[in-house]
């Protein structure tokens, strides 16, 4: 499904007083002043990084808008995992020498900032995927710049845009901006609009099943809901209680450490019997149903669901209770990392759990069955 794009604007015709007709001038959606090009470098202002902080080369490249070319000496490597392709090695850099890279390619600290400016601009008139990427150290400058431009003002619900999803969306925001308020921060407040607007475009790439009623009690579905109603839940717990009644992984992304929390096998079993008892007795279209309440519980619990990341100005979404409305998931090659290894960690060392994803429809795992 091709993702969507505003709608362009029909240039207006000429008036038929006008001799002849010309094409429309290109121009940004936004102007920006122009800012003249400062390059005696003795007149440029002090920076405000740390000498000692580091940055990643993509993070350079995109935030500071310069080529491979143009990047500084590199100071050294890191080893980080990146979901989908395993171990790779990071190169890094002076992001005070990346910066000063920036100013020399687009002719000084505000002829920079202009650059953004117009940027950004482009961004806030034709929304991608992609984001709009700046330097932490300029974002607070976006905050308020174009507020009196566009106010970010949440939008209506898309066209084809899931209720229940829209819902989630607008949970998560409002947890997310209630948590930052405590910690004095109302980012989530001011960026409401901009993650809302950044959602259509996970949900264009998700593709979510369709939610189906709820089936009628049976034996397989009733055991499996008494199941889910014993489902261990994080919230509320301390990190002594967590470590003693989940299971836990830990791994690096992009230098960032973190850890996944799941159920343990005496319960995962428990669930994946009932999981094989619902299949057996109603199908593939019964299992089509209740995967959605096993989906719903393991949000419930605390374990991970729709959510936004904002890293370096680039907001994206991602799902990590997705993996339960999946169908047969294949072990994975050597040294291949992806978003459902979370789910092959919990199947595939449970005699149960493989049993329950060889009854499993296949389907090429980009879409739902």
């Amino acid at each position: 499904m091709a993702p969507t794009t505003p709608t362009k604007t029909v240039a207006r015709k000429a008036s038929s007083s006008s001799p002849k007709k010309k094409s429309p001038t290109k121009s940004s959606p936004t102007k920006t002043a122009a800012i003249a090009r400062q390059d005696d470098e003795s007149k440029w202002r002090k920076s405000r990084l740390n000498p000692e902080q580091k940055i990643g080369k993509t993070d350079a490249k995109d935030c500071y808008r310069i080529t491979d070319n143009e990047l500084p000496v590199c100071v050294g490597t890191q080893t980080v995992t990146i979901p989908k392709t395993g171990e790779v090695l990071k190169h890094l850099y002076r992001e005070i020498e990346v910066e000063r890279a920036a100013w020399r390619k687009h002719g000084g600290p505000e002829a920079f900032e202009a650059i953004l400016d117009s940027k950004r601009a482009n961004f806030l008139a034709k929304p991608t995927k992609k984001g709009f990427k700046v330097p932490n150290q300029y974002g607070a400058r976006y905050k308020m710049l174009f507020i009196g431009r566009a106010p970010n003002n949440p939008p209506p619900r898309p066209p084809g845009f899931p209720d229940w999803v829209w819902r989630a969306c607008h949970q998560h925001v409002e947890w997310r901006a209630r948590m930052s308020y405590s910690f004095g921060s109302s980012e989530p407040t001011e960026l409401r609009g901009d993650l809302l607007r950044s959602a259509t475009a996970f949900v264009q790439q998700e593709r979510y099943p369709v939610r189906l009623p709820l089936l009628p009690e049976s034996p397989s579905v009733s055991n499996l809901r008494a199941v889910l109603l014993r489902a261990p839940s994080l919230i509320g717990l301390s990190y002594k209680q967590t470590e003693l009644q989940f299971s836990s992984f830990t791994g690096n992304d992009r230098g960032e450490e973190w850890t996944e929390y799941c159920w343990k096998k005496e319960y995962l079993t428990e669930l994946f019997d009932a999981l094989v008892g619902v299949l057996n007795e109603h199908g593939e279209e019964g299992w089509k149903a209740v995967r959605w309440e096993v989906y719903d519980k393991f949000q419930e619990s605390g374990l991970g669901g729709i959510e936004f990341n904002k890293e370096r100005g680039e907001i994206t979404w991602s799902d990590d209770a997705c993996a339960w409305l999946k169908g047969h998931i294949s072990s994975p090659t050597k040294g291949c990392y992806d978003s459902y290894l979370a789910r092959r960690r919990q199947h595939e060392t449970l005699e149960s759990g493989r049993r329950y994803n060889d009854l499993l429809p296949r389907h090429d795992l980009n879409f739902y069955c």
